[in-house]
């Protein structure tokens, strides 16, 4: 009789500095609003949205290692911390010339400075970008898909800030969300309608009145 085996791939952090903040699977992390928020039985919510869910608790999250004060002088952001570290420092101009500033935030790019190298398996790439779904963070990473199995030093991590916020950005913080992703080739196509499948995809994700997602479809992740 033939097994199946799940693997289970090694994520590493390697510290360049010893007082920092330790990332952590990002199941440990969903935001108090969605604990908080209310379910109901009867209703679809996104509470039972499965992708939802999923979303938030891929990967893993760096967090800031220590409280760093926001505040603005001549238009532009300033940043404030008490250690003799960088936790954020600015990209030059010929850095991110060109790229377009998100509505609603300062045409600054910032950089969260990572002191954490990270290894994966060969063949895996870091999907690297805002924490998912946090939607009260002052900031707006860039996204990037770093090789990280070949590449063997911290990744940096540009942000656009909040025009005019000013407060305390709190140790602790989520800032960034890593997904370790397996590099493959793909090839798109398109399909031939078919009118008969269609509607037995249909009738099958009808048959469950709730959770028919999670039911018949969803597969378990683990990050630990």
């Amino acid at each position: 009789m033939a097994l199946n085996f799940i693997q289970t791939l090694t994520f590493k952090f390697s510290s360049t500095h010893q007082f920092i903040s330790i990332p952590k699977p990002a199941k440990s992390f969903i935001p108090k609003w969605y604990k908080k928020a209310e379910q109901s039985d009867d209703a679809p919510s996104f509470k039972k949205c499965m992708p939802f869910l999923d979303a938030m608790t891929a990967g893993y999250i760096l967090t800031l290692s220590e409280d760093v004060i926001v505040s603005w002088e001549n238009e532009a952001p300033m940043f404030n911390w008490r250690s003799s570290r960088e936790p954020i420092s600015i990209h030059t101009i010929d850095q991110h010339k060109g790229v377009p500033c998100p509505k609603g935030y300062s045409n600054f790019v910032m950089k969260f400075a990572s002191e954490w190298m990270i290894t994966v398996p060969k063949g895996y790439s870091l999907l690297c970008l805002q924490p998912i779904n946090k939607f009260d963070l002052p900031f707006q990473l860039i996204t990037g898909f770093v090789d990280a199995d070949t590449f063997p030093m911290s990744i940096q991590l540009p942000f656009f800030i909040q025009e005019g916020w000013e407060g305390v950005i709190e140790a602790g913080t989520p800032i960034a969300q890593y997904i370790p992703i397996k590099r493959e080739n793909w090839k798109s196509s398109i399909a031939k309608y078919d009118k008969n499948q269609v509607e037995k995809n249909t009738w099958i994700w009808l048959r469950k009145i709730n959770l028919s997602y999670k039911l018949q479809f969803w597969k378990r992740k683990s990050y630990q």
